[in-house]
């Protein structure tokens, strides 16, 4: 996502048609005896080391006159749209925006409708889920408009085959399974609460009716699910119509702090629930000393990584997203392959301080990937 509040109003209208999940705090229960230890999980100088790798270095020239017309999921979302909108330019391809309002009064379908009215060459879907939108895109997938999407679970048409029709490798482990991607997110946390803990996490955490928070809920339950000192004491349930400032899941986690004194971690995966929600003053006001973990590498979080407070578990660069995905869909043009193209996650906090961005701004990898894209466009 581009912006911790894009996250909060996306989820908000995604629940929209989503089956309904109870706002009551669930608990999971810790592990068996004979789990795994903590020499059995990555180690933390893994995941600072992180998994972004260069893009490939070589791969087709731009293909000439194509028109692409991004479908952004709100006004909050604009930095995932002003990346698609740099490196469409650096191809040479018309750009057009269409803005979704956060689906508000249908705006996802009426900013796909606009667009297919245009005939573009493909679309591009900009931080929302297939299912919030599939009748739009199978609309899309008649008129033989190709699809591709950034932080969107794909979904099937009338055909039984995907909607988001471009795939969008993002790395060679997921390959175009963005669900696994953010699964990956969820456990990169586990992994850093049970190192951090010496492996007797108590944790509190969140999950939800949105694809991608409850894909990256399911990594975490998993790992800690192995790990045999672990216990999540508390999943606050989080549909999006509870992530709203001073709204029912801050109430809710700010009881659960005061109900489980003894927790030692806490998973928030979005930085706007440290931030905008307010999780790190809630936290500070309970006199919560456990370890916070969570975040995707927005700026809103900057600050907090920077001052010893928050650890991004899996951060990743939403900018290397927007031009990784414009250089697949110019392989589907060029009637090639899509290609891993290096987008991973690392944990960044004040152990590792080269990494943090500077303050005001997003995560970003250590590499110059867009002089990479840049020069495989240019056929050299």
């Amino acid at each position: 996502m581009s912006a911790a509040i894009a996250v909060m109003g996306v989820l908000a209208m995604l629940v929209v048609g989503c089956s309904s999940v109870s706002p009551e705090a669930a608990t999971i229960g810790s592990s068996s005896a004979g789990g795994a230890g903590t020499a059995d999980f990555p180690s933390l100088a893994e995941l600072y080391k992180g998994t972004s790798a260069e893009p490939p270095s070589d791969g087709p020239a731009a293909a000439k006159g194509k028109s692409v017309w991004v479908i952004n999921c709100g006004s909050p979302c604009n930095s995932g749209a002003e990346a698609a909108e740099e490196a469409a330019k650096a191809l040479g391809w018309d750009y057009h925006y269409a803005d979704g309002n956060l689906n508000i009064a249908g705006g996802y379908a009426t900013a796909i409708r606009t667009a297919l009215a245009s005939h573009p060459n493909a679309l591009y879907i900009q931080g929302f889920s297939c299912t919030v939108a599939q009748q739009p895109l199978q609309e899309a997938k008649d008129q033989g408009v190709p699809v591709i999407s950034v932080d969107g679970v794909n979904c099937n048409g009338a055909d039984g085959t995907s909607l988001f029709t471009v795939p969008n490798a993002v790395n060679k482990s997921v390959g175009d399974n963005i669900e696994e991607f953010w699964k990956d997110n969820g456990r990169r946390a586990a992994w850093y609460l049970i190192a951090a803990t010496n492996g007797n996490l108590r944790a509190i955490s969140t999950d939800g009716p949105d694809p991608l928070e409850h894909a990256i809920a399911e990594g975490f339950q998993e790992e800690i699910a192995k790990c045999s000192g672990c216990k999540i004491l508390q999943s606050i349930n989080s549909p999006g119509t509870d992530l709203i400032p001073n709204g029912p899941w801050i109430q809710n986690f700010r009881t659960s702090l005061v109900t489980n004194p003894d927790a030692n971690g806490v998973f928030l995966p979005f930085d706007f629930m440290y931030g905008t929600l307010g999780g790190a003053a809630a936290m500070n006001e309970a006199g919560s000393k456990a370890t916070m973990a969570g975040g995707l590498g927005i700026a809103e979080a900057t600050e907090l990584v920077s001052n010893g407070k928050l650890t991004w578990p899996g951060a990743a660069d939403d900018t290397f997203k927007g031009w990784a995905a414009m250089d697949n869909l110019n392989r589907y043009f060029n009637g090639v392959a899509a290609a891993p193209q290096g987008v991973g996650q690392a944990a960044v906090n004040t152990d590792n301080p080269d990494a943090i961005p500077p303050a005001g701004k997003p995560y970003h990898v250590p590499f110059d990937y867009k002089a990479i894209y840049r020069s495989v466009w240019a056929g050299n």
